[in-house]
């Protein structure tokens, strides 16, 4: 009963996320963030209480104790020693601040700068609880991607839908403020943060089709008479309605001619068939895994034109924009590389900086390691990064420990879109959207987790450790 509870309301967040428009507006975000604080708790406090490791609090420090600093209020000639940069540009905009301003954080924009710690602390909460969940076998791994596709399957049919009979409105009916109709895809405002959503749900997807597959095949005999009879079973059905689904996901993927989301779609997809050909595809599985994918997406782009996809790439305006934006924002590098300006503030920063395109004012930067990289310095990067590679170094462990095929093959999912994820980020900012974030967060929890106790009880020989091994490293090689 817990379990289907906890199943219940961990899908029903995700679900708001998406579809609220992302979660942008602070009608739909205040709600997202309360019940994934209240998820993620709930699921650290269920079950067996257990210490974390010193490993997991490292990160977690590495994480948030930056912003914090960036949060800490410091004396105005204090702050002028160290962010000299920081006092000019408040002076600039508020004059009384050398008058009435005793003490300043170093952020330029402490209000800003604190939502986005609650954000993380919240994304972190929800990681930390979810992962518990998975470990502890609360949650189970194959029933939260199944739902989490059902839910995306939903998705791309309304979003293919909405673009068949477009009236210019959200849901047919929402009109955003941001006025920018001819971008709108799905229930997201911006037509690639519905390509970067749609990008990790289909790797989960696509990862939970794998292990169905995996699984399948180790129960059959060889034989094309034992194959032939599979495939009038109800689980044969299943597996054929996943890939359906999934080619469903596809095609709305690249019906939204995001450049970046299918680029970002390839290379994921592309990790995942390299774990299809190695680690665990065996025989006919392997071949059958690495074929659903590629015909997943090489369908979807017969089925919207390669003509069409090959003009959106040819056609390099906004992405001439983005490298004129990226040259604007070398100026605020250079003054706020050591300390950074305040998470969140990019947009606030580059209202004194000249930009090449003077009737937009750019609130984000359209790479989101340049906008961290102005926001954060060093100060936020150098900690972040030692994070990244402590994180880096636990998934790799978690593909060698023992665990069924399911459980491999959807964390090898996860793994597939974050690294999606991170190759999108290069020119869009989707991780900026609190739904796609969510989403992006619960693969992390995937990626990272123990594997479930009942799993690990189930192949702990030195035989299986050494299968895994090996295969894992067979992919590498290949």
């Amino acid at each position: 009963m817990v379990s289907r509870a906890a199943l219940t309301a961990v899908v029903a967040v995700i679900a708001w996320g998406v579809l609220t428009f992302g979660g942008v507006y602070p009608w739909a975000y205040w709600p997202l963030l309360g019940g994934a604080a209240l998820c993620g708790l709930w699921l650290l406090v269920s079950g067996r209480r257990s210490r974390p490791d010193l490993e997991t609090l490292a990160i977690v420090a590495l994480l948030l104790g930056p912003p914090l600093v960036q949060l800490v209020a410091v004396p105005q000639q204090w702050l002028e020693a160290v962010a000299p940069k920081t006092v000019e540009f408040l002076r600039a905009i508020d004059f009384t601040f050398s008058q009435s301003t005793a003490s300043h954080p170093l952020s330029v924009n402490a209000p800003l700068t604190r939502m986005t710690l609650l954000y993380l602390a919240i994304g972190i909460l929800w990681i930390a609880g979810l992962a518990r969940g998975l470990r502890t076998g609360i949650i189970k791994a194959s029933t939260l991607v199944g739902a989490v596709t059902v839910l995306a399957v939903l998705v791309a049919m309304e979003a293919l839908a909405q673009k068949a009979m477009f009236n210019g409105k959200i849901y047919w009916f929402w009109e955003s403020q941001f006025k920018v109709a001819f971008n709108h895809f799905g229930p997201f405002v911006n037509r690639n943060h519905f390509a970067g959503w749609m990008l990790l749900a289909l790797c989960l997807g696509s990862g939970y089709m794998g292990g169905r597959l995996a699984q399948a095949g180790a129960r059959l005999k060889s034989g094309w008479r034992e194959y032939f009879l599979w495939v009038g079973s109800p689980e044969a059905s299943g597996i054929i309605a996943t890939m359906a689904g999934l080619s469903v996901m596809a095609i709305s993927l690249v019906w939204t001619l995001s450049r970046s989301g299918m680029a970002a779609a390839c290379v994921a997809l592309s990790i995942l068939t390299a774990a299809g050909l190695g680690a665990h595809g065996r025989g006919w599985r392997k071949i059958i895994v690495t074929t659903a994918i590629v015909f997943a997406i090489a369908g979807a782009a017969t089925w919207r034109g390669l003509d069409t996809v090959a003009a959106s790439y040819g056609d390099t305006r906004t992405l001439e924009w983005r490298f004129a934006l990226w040259g604007d924002t070398v100026a605020p590098l250079k003054d706020f590389w050591h300390l950074g300006s305040g998470l969140n503030t990019y947009g606030t920063v580059m209202i004194l900086y000249p930009q090449s395109d003077p009737g937009v004012h750019a609130r984000q930067a359209h790479n989101d390691y340049l906008q961290l990289a102005v926001e954060g310095g060093a100060l936020v990067i150098v900690p972040w990064l030692l994070a990244g590679a402590l994180l880096a170094r636990r998934i790799p462990r978690r593909l060698f420990e023992p665990q069924d095929e399911m459980s491999w093959w959807i964390r090898m999912g996860a793994v597939a879109g974050i690294c999606g994820i991170a190759v999108q980020e290069l020119s869009d900012f989707s991780l900026q959207i609190p739904g796609v974030a969510l989403l992006f967060a619960t693969c992390v929890a995937l990626a990272v987790h123990e594997p479930a106790r009942s799993h690990s009880r189930r192949r702990t020989s030195a035989k299986a450790t050494r299968e895994f091994a090996s295969g894992f490293r067979h992919t590498k090689s290949g």
